[in-house]
């Protein structure tokens, strides 16, 4: 028996929810699902105007301002989003499944990657229960002082294609456990996954309104939310021109905003590393979810010593990925999310070719019939990359590698650190304090020594510096801070 059933997939229009019901948007209008595999449309999907923004967004205010949600004891909505933990864990093969055929992730990690959304509604479960405020010794004998994190309001949530059942699933449970209400609007490019999940929201009983999912383009679906004045805030995951939009749009009722941005994180192996496992982690960090990560590993800093022989087991690890159908449970290495993802990617090869990087392997689409309908790059790794070249700086969100080369540790912290983005990045080394000092010298949020990609991002979460973002990390970023002042001396 196959581990998935075919009939997840429905033709549609796959609908909206607003209100606590599943409805199609105004006069029926639709876009299409299309298969990053055979670039086929796979479903029809509602497509929200600004009608439909508006009634989802009036649905949110209600159930904040009026609803049981935000009312609610702290241990009642913890059941209901463990509840959800428990359905969305008995789900799991079905998101991997949609995501599989609209944006190209291989299932079978995919599936195994879902249990990330199983544990952020179980963890946010835990935060609902955790409200703890905090008192302030002021004025002894005179004055009780306390502060509390009270719901934001209506949180506008977007949230981007490359893994929308669990960027979801983190968002929606942390924006829940406080009593807030949300207006969710996935990518138009994968939206299937996350509209599934509002289907398992219902199940569990969540009150009406308290999640809204919107479907379709950011232009014009996007476009609605973020000016929308009954949002009290906006969260965005994205580019970073994208973000300065947002943060633009949002200034003009001064809506609270939180941005999830870009990154060009640095992974940096010293000549005392474990190469073997630098190695392999790094083809793991560069080419997983065939490089559409925003903490990918896209730049490898090895030190002078060692440059050829961890770049020689890189390319090893990197040719043997199995390329093929993302159903196929050997593959390792699905399409990218569009032939638009996919040209883009494929410029940027061209252009690294251009700028005197040496192309070591890949960067081509396969001519394979059986993969040249889908939007495949083979991986590509270029050694000789210099600090000034584009695909040393620019995110490119594909499987590309540049390699770069280092002496010192001061000249491998001035390699790292010399972008826009601050975001994430990796130091390989067997010497504590050296492991340390380059942690704290790296200007990003999320750093991983001796390893890569973070075991803890809902307990553990990280904010982007430079221009990888704004806002506070965690659930907390998603409440206003009150202090009370009780005078108690009459």
């Amino acid at each position: 028996m196959a581990d998935f059933d075919r009939a997840w997939l429905r033709p549609g229009p796959w609908p909206l929810l607003i209100g606590g019901e599943l409805r199609q948007g105004e006069g029926g209008r639709t876009f299409p699902a299309v298969s990053a595999f055979s670039n086929e449309t796979i479903a029809t999907v509602a497509e929200a105007s600004a009608a439909d923004v508006d009634a989802a967004v009036r649905a949110a205010r209600a159930a904040f301002d009026e609803g049981p949600w935000p009312r609610m004891a702290p241990n009642e909505r913890a059941e209901v989003l463990a509840r959800i933990a428990r359905l969305f864990d008995r789900e799991r093969a079905r998101f991997a499944y949609l995501e599989a055929m609209d944006m190209g992730k291989p299932f079978a990690g995919g599936r195994d990657y879902m249990r990330s959304g199983v544990f952020a509604w179980d963890y946010f479960a835990g935060k609902a229960r955790d409200q703890a405020g905090q008192t302030v010794r002021v004025a002894v004998g005179t004055h009780f002082n306390y502060r509390v994190h009270e719901p934001v309001g209506v949180v506008a949530e977007i949230i981007p294609w490359n893994g929308p059942a669990v960027a979801a699933s983190q968002k929606l449970a942390g924006i829940l456990c406080t009593g807030n209400t949300v207006v969710l609007k996935p990518s138009a490019e994968s939206p299937l996954s996350a509209l599934a999940l509002g289907e398992v929201l219902m199940e569990a009983g969540l009150p009406a309104g308290v999640v809204n999912i919107v479907s379709g383009p950011g232009r014009t679906t996007g476009e609605a939310l973020l000016r929308h004045p009954g949002v009290d805030m906006v969260s965005f995951t994205g580019s970073v021109e994208t973000g300065k939009h947002v943060m633009e749009v949002a200034s003009a009722d001064l809506k609270r905003v939180a941005l999830e941005l870009g990154g060009k994180n640095p992974n940096i192996v010293f000549a005392d590393a474990d190469v073997n496992a630098a190695a392999l982690w790094a083809s793991i960090a560069a080419f997983g979810n065939s490089g559409q990560i925003c903490v990918s590993g896209s730049r490898l800093l090895l030190h002078e010593s060692i440059h050829d022989s961890v770049l020689e087991k890189v390319v090893g690890h990197a040719r043997a990925l199995a390329m093929g159908d993302p159903l196929d449970p050997k593959t390792q290495l699905g399409p990218l999310v569009s032939r638009q993802q996919r040209e883009r990617v494929l410029e940027y090869v061209r252009l690294g070719v251009e700028e005197g990087a040496r192309l070591v392997y890949g960067g081509d689409a396969p001519d394979d019939p059986a993969l040249a309908r889908g939007n495949f790059v083979r991986p590509a790794i270029f050694a000789g990359v210099t600090a000034r070249m584009r695909i040393a700086r620019e995110e490119i969100f594909g499987p590309v590698l540049s390699v770069m080369r280092f002496r010192e540790e001061a000249e491998a912290l001035a390699l790292a650190n010399d972008v826009e983005f601050g975001l994430a990045g990796a130091v390989w080394t067997s010497d504590i304090q050296r492991a340390l000092r380059v942690a704290g010298r790296i200007e990003a949020g999320q750093i991983y020594v001796n390893g890569y990609y973070s075991p803890a991002m809902s307990e553990s979460p990280a904010v982007g510096h430079k221009k990888s973002g704004i806002g506070e990390a965690g659930y907390l970023k998603y409440t206003v801070p009150k202090t009370v002042f009780v005078r108690i001396e009459a």
